[in-house]
Formats: structure tokens, sequence, C-alpha cells
């Protein structure tokens, strides 16, 4: 079968979801090993009956709801290619505006010493590395799967400014820490356990625990801001994305701490990360 043919039958397949037939393509880069543009250069290329049983088998799966770099084993983010495994946070197309706000803000203030909390897949942790090689990231979770997945990404990369730590939020972390981070970033549990979302889609898929949070989704994030406070130097940063729902009572938490307290849009024009900055 060639490409052009195996492309049109997706095609038939996928009318009501054109974010699906483009991720197709993904899936066709990915098990012919050659980019997009070769691919638009050679629609008569044939495939060979090995790798159109992958091709359809991989369709297949995404088309049930498995996310794309599930059955891949690996992720893109923002300008960057890494291992990812099943059960293990999928960082968002929108999150990517949270980082590129992020590596403004470092560039701008001159901020070295960076704490992310719950890094998941490790996509925030590894882009600020590889663009300032000059900070330094403190990238912290509790799972050891994602721990070793993160020191495998930063062999695979050749990043050598990242420190994996093993801590729940801030339980590990020593009082040497205290007033040390410049910035301080997380992308925290933050749905409600009754969320239709969860039962829709891509979340059916991932990990509960990085999704859900007590207190119809407040309770880590509360937490965070809290004690992000005694961890930030004075002049430095916090910003966490959440979700619209707890918007109110998240801006009032932090302006209990901080000041400059500034919501931002991310996709659709929904209010997603919030920002603010310890002056005492």
């Amino acid at each position: 079968m060639k490409i052009k043919k195996w492309l049109n039958k997706i095609l038939l397949y996928t009318y009501k979801n054109k974010y699906i037939y483009k991720e197709s393509l993904i899936l066709l880069s990915n098990v012919l090993k050659k980019n997009l543009l070769w691919i638009y250069l050679n629609l008569d290329y044939i495939l060979v009956e090995k790798k159109l049983i992958f091709l359809n088998l991989y369709f297949i799966k995404r088309l049930r709801g498995e996310p794309i770099w599930y059955i891949l084993n690996k992720c893109f983010f923002y300008k960057i290619y890494y291992k990812i495994y099943p059960d293990v946070f999928i960082p968002r197309i929108g999150t990517e505006i949270m980082l590129n706000y992020l590596l403004n803000l470092i560039k701008k203030y001159k901020l070295f010493n960076i704490l992310e909390l719950g890094f998941g897949s490790g996509g925030i942790s590894l882009n600020i590395a590889k663009k300032y090689k000059n900070s330094f990231i403190w990238a912290v979770d509790k799972d050891d799967l994602i721990l070793n997945l993160l020191k495998y990404n930063c062999n695979f990369l050749n990043i050598k400014n990242i420190i994996i730590y093993k801590s729940n939020w801030f339980d590990n972390i020593n009082s040497s820490k205290l007033n040390f981070f410049d910035l301080i970033v997380c992308n925290p549990p933050y749905l409600w356990s009754k969320d239709n979302c969860l039962n829709k889609g891509d979340l059916r898929y991932e990990n509960y625990t990085s999704l859900v949070s007590s207190s119809k989704g407040l309770l880590d994030i509360i937490y965070i801001i809290k004690k992000s406070f005694f961890y930030l130097k004075i002049n430095g940063f916090l910003i966490i994305e959440h979700s619209l729902l707890n918007l109110e009572k998240i801006v009032l938490n932090f302006k209990k701490y901080f000041y400059f307290v500034k919501t931002y849009k991310g996709l659709n024009y929904n209010y997603r990360f919030t920002i603010g900055k310890k002056l005492i």
C-alpha cells in the first residue's frame, strides 16, 4: 500500500477529528523514521507489510483514545523529544505557553536556582536546562519510576544542570534551601475527583494521582503556595499551573504571601497559570 492510500484511508476514519489525523502523520513519521517533509515528497512510497501492521495497530490504539506519546514511548514538548512511559503525566500544549513565559522570565531577571515540584515527564525542567546551561534546576518528584526516567532523559540529551531529588513536595527538602530559590514552578494535581473530563479522551489513560487533588482540586495548590514562600529568595517568583475552576481562591491564597500577583491565559483564552513575587 502506498503512503497516500494509507493516509486517504485514515482520513475517512478521522473526518470528524482532524487532530487525530495530524497525529497519524506523527505515527507514520516514527514508523518510517522519516520526517514529514520526506513523507509529503514521497506519497507514492510503498509501505511494506511489517510497517503497515505497526501503523494500523498504533492508529487503532490512538483512535480508542490512548495518548500518542504512550504509544510511541516518547514525547515532544516545546522544542525537544524525550522518552516517556505510560502512566507518566503528559505535558499539554497549554503548558508550553507557561513554559515560554518562564523562559523569558528567567532571561529577564537572571534566575539561576530553579525548583520544579512534581516534574512528571520532566518536560519543563529539560527545556529550561537545555536553554539555560548556567542555571541549576532542582527537579523534585516522589515516584521512583519518574525519577529514573528523568535520569535517562538527562543522559540522552546530555543535560548536566538538573539535580534530581526525591521528595513529596517539600517534605525532603532540607532547611539549607530556605530562602534559596529564585523561581519555583509547579503543575500540580488540580482536578476535582468528580470532574467529568476524567472520563474523556486521553485523561482516561493517565495517572489519576497526577491529575486529582482533594478539596475540589485545591489541597496541593494551597500547600505549595504557602510553603514556597519560605523557600524563595526575596524577589523570587512562584508560578503554578491550574484550572479555571478555583481561580478566585487560588488568587486569594497567592495574595496572602506574594505581591504583583497576576494570572495569564492559556489556550481557549482560559486563565491557566498564576505568578507571584516575594518581596519580604
